[in-house]
């Protein structure tokens, strides 16, 4: 992909996921709430010109078209879209890590 630049377009769920990061932060007070916006938007952002950073993901030992990218103690699951006009990073979730992965819903 070389140094082209793609859109990085978060779904509805994976917006949710991070406004529940956030709030959860918040909670804990103090700079937590900034911390946990800033790793995982950053991360995000940085999709945009490697959206092969991430590692392959498999499911029950079978790949799939999703990657995985590690933000601070959050995991951000996206895929790449590619057309023949334009490619996408499409975040799908994002993950805490103390979380069962048994109950990740990807799409």
């Amino acid at each position: 992909m070389g140094d082209r630049k793609v859109a990085v377009l978060w779904t509805e769920r994976a917006d949710r996921d991070l406004g529940r990061a956030i709030a959860f932060a918040e909670e804990r007070g103090g700079r937590a709430p900034d911390r946990v916006a800033r790793a995982v938007l950053e991360r995000g952002d940085l999709l945009a010109s490697q959206p092969e950073l991430g590692s392959p993901v498999e499911l029950d030992g079978e790949p799939t078209r999703y990657r995985r990218v590690v933000a601070g103690t959050y995991s951000i699951y996206y895929r790449v879209s590619e057309a023949v006009d334009a490619t996408e990073v499409i975040v799908i979730r994002v993950w805490h890590s103390s979380r069962d992965p048994a109950t990740l819903v990807l799409e």
